[in-house]
């Protein structure tokens, strides 16, 4: 069940959400946009996040818990709470399914990055987690690090969104979200839930111990602030839209002739309710919602605004960047351009795509799927020979996984015949000093690390052959940049976007091109990965595999 509680403080501080969830062509497309999801029990110990508000089975529910004074339509399954809270009668229960409820705070829009939510949730045994979007743990930012002296000491970089416990008193959350058991428990000790989220978190810190509060990489806006309230509203005006019968859809028209008015200029998309009143030579630049009674004299300008019902702009005037709910608002200033923000998903997907017939998308995976498969049975003879020689030569596994990105970050298990001594992960530290490229890589002409079974098996490029599982398995290539760990991919975030965009390969263009000159090769890496995925093509992958097979040629020749 998810519970979203507008908590009435007096003042003006509500107005805005008052009117908003009261307008037939606000009110729906408000909640279905700023209040998304609650979190439901899935296979074992797993948790999901449901995009379906006021939607689903009866415990799924939401509800929106106002005053009564603000008039809440039934269409959007309100309950009506006095000034002391909400009473458990109203509520459905006792609650049977094995999940959370979830208490939202009505006052903000929030984008929380739901994948470590969810990481949380799965982990925990809290009976209460409180949580607040923080937008300084998005990822791709820099925090600067200083002396008391103000002094810079580092540059720390974070390029993934992240989260952080904080203390349970005084969090502030956006949302509480409580294990349905420990609901039931409550809506036997409690008379009635309070509308206000910070009571909740001093009543939950009295009464259960068990309890954490999170910081989770997100942006919130303050609805009942102007700029937060417009601010979410230009970002979501086509699904917040009106299309009831009483309404009128104007988009990028240059001038538009109503029954009362002719000449009106507009640049979509603008709302306007069929009882408005839009007098001749008005200008409207979208997006903009004109509501019932409205009247727009001659000659008025309006831009990125909402006109509340009945509200007259007098001739000549121009409203920019506003919410107008009464006639006393035109006197204040337009909201500068800072203020207008974005509430927009929190992980923005930074890849490059390419069509889904394409030869990056489709053709290249067939291919790879079908070489692999070619490969692997060629060498499968050999693969006891190579296993019982790395075996003779030195103690440990036949086989070494290391830890790589592939497409989009996702993690997996690179594989390779093992060419090292056991241990050797634990020595790249203490050899970092005479590392013989620059860049985040690792190589030394005379590695002690390597063993002489392993040496034969790098200097021939068959430490590589058991990659060609990784490519049947699709985390790999044939051709594609150099798999590297984490680690290495957070140097340069343009080019870590670039080189994820594709699966990592067995061989690439850098590894064909670059000349290993000093204090050159770590660029050269970045180039060569940028174009590769630029220029993405069949004649530029055979062109690297033609290259890549006379490399290995005279490589094995220079062994006997």
């Amino acid at each position: 069940m998810h519970l979203i509680l507008f908590h009435d403080a007096g003042g003006a501080d509500a107005d805005l959400l008052r009117f908003a969830l009261g307008q037939e062509g606000l009110s729906e497309g408000l909640v279905q946009t700023a209040y998304r999801g609650y979190i439901r029990r899935t296979r074992g110990t797993r948790y999901c996040v449901e995009p379906s508000p006021l939607s689903g089975c009866p415990e799924g529910d939401s509800y929106l818990v106002a005053p009564p004074s603000w008039g809440l339509k039934e269409s959007l399954q309100s309950l009506k709470a006095n000034p002391d809270g909400l009473a458990f009668e109203c509520v459905p229960g006792p609650l049977k399914s094995q999940g959370w409820v979830v208490i939202t705070d009505g006052r903000y829009a929030t984008n929380l990055n739901m994948g470590l939510l969810q990481e949380v949730l799965n982990e925990t045994d809290a009976e209460v987690v409180a949580v607040r979007a923080r937008p300084d743990l998005v990822g791709y930012r820099e925090r600067f690090l200083v002396t008391q002296d103000n002094r810079l000491a580092g540059v720390r970089r974070f390029y993934e969104d992240s989260m952080e416990y904080q203390p349970f008193v005084n969090c502030q959350p956006h949302h509480i979200l409580i294990r349905t058991s420990t609901f039931n428990k409550l809506m036997k000790s409690w008379k009635s839930l309070p509308c206000d989220l910070s009571r909740w978190v001093v009543t939950m810190d009295e009464q259960i111990q068990n309890n954490v509060a999170i910081g989770v990489a997100g942006n919130e806006l303050d609805l009942t602030s102007e700029a937060g309230f417009l601010s979410h509203w230009i970002q979501h005006c086509h699904a917040m839209a009106p299309t009831g019968p009483g309404w009128r859809q104007w988009v990028n028209h240059d001038r538009v002739v109503t029954e009362d008015s002719i000449g009106i200029r507009v640049a979509g998309p603008v709302w306007v309710h069929k009882t408005a009143k839009l007098d001749s030579d008005a200008l409207i630049v979208g997006p903009c919602w004109i509501g019932p009674g409205a009247h727009l004299e001659a000659g008025v300008v309006v831009d990125r605004a909402i006109v509340a019902p009945d509200v007259k702009v007098e001739a000549r005037q121009a409203v920019s960047s506003r919410v107008i709910l009464t006639s006393e608002d035109l006197l204040n200033p337009a909201l500068p351009m800072r203020a207008i923000q974005t509430c927009s998903p929190v992980y923005e997907n930074p890849f490059k795509h390419w069509p889904s017939m394409s030869y990056a998308s489709c053709v290249k995976r067939v291919v790879d799927v079908l070489v692999a498969s070619m490969v692997l049975i060629l060498f499968l003879p050999i693969f006891p020979v190579i296993a019982l020689a790395i075996k003779l030569n030195s103690p440990g596994p036949i086989f070494y996984g290391a830890r790589r990105q592939g497409l989009h970050g996702k993690v997996f298990r690179c594989l390779k015949f093992r060419s090292m001594k056991p241990g050797s992960d634990k020595l790249q530290e203490q050899l970092r000093a005479i590392n013989e490229v620059d860049g985040p890589q690792f190589k030394m002409a005379d590695d002690p690390r390597i063993s002489a079974v392993g040496r034969f098996l790098r200097e021939t490029y068959l430490d590589e052959i058991p990659q060609f599982i990784n490519v049947l398995r699709g985390e790999m290539s044939v051709v594609g940049p150099r798999p590297s760990p984490k680690g290495e991919n957070t140097q340069c975030p343009g080019w870590r976007d670039a080189r994820l965009s594709v699966r990592p390969g067995i061989t690439g263009l850098w590894q064909v091109m670059r000349t290993r000159d000093p204090v050159k090769d770590f660029q050269e890496w970045i180039q060569y990965d940028i174009e590769y995925v630029r220029k993405l093509s069949l004649k530029m992958d055979l062109w690297i595999c033609w290259a890549t097979f006379k490399s290995m040629m005279g490589k094995f020749a220079e062994q006997f």
